[in-house]
């Protein structure tokens, strides 16, 4: 069985936190789905990086862009709320990336699909 360290641990529960907090803030039917991928944070605990990802409908007007600017413009209402739930020695700095990883995994799985079917065609 693999042994995490406690900064794995803390990670893992910030991005927890992070996901609750960010789904109770920005309702699916405005902002989409927006979920929180990944958090690292530094070994000092003063900066963290949350990696999200967002899922938009054709009747969301919003964009993944604007998503990020509310997340940013909002960041120290999200740490206060952070910090009522984590106890940590400092509260982090949080910079929030957009996480296209899974979208890139469904266009390829997309491509492999439409390449199997068209080998199967010959």
């Amino acid at each position: 069985m693999k042994q995490y360290s406690r900064m794995d641990k803390l990670n893992r529960l910030v991005q927890t936190v992070l996901g609750e907090i960010i789904e109770k803030s920005y309702p699916y039917e405005r902002y989409g789905m927006i979920t929180v991928t990944e958090v690292d944070l530094s070994k000092d605990l003063r900066y963290g990086k949350v990696f999200f990802s967002v899922f938009l409908d054709e009747e969301h007007t919003i964009t993944e862009n604007e998503v990020l600017a509310f997340l940013e413009k909002d960041e120290y209402i999200i740490k206060r709320s952070l910090v009522s739930q984590v106890r940590m020695k400092y509260t982090p700095k949080l910079h929030f990336i957009l996480d296209h990883t899974q979208q890139k995994a469904d266009e390829i799985y997309r491509l492999l699909e439409k390449e199997s079917r068209e080998d199967q065609g010959k």
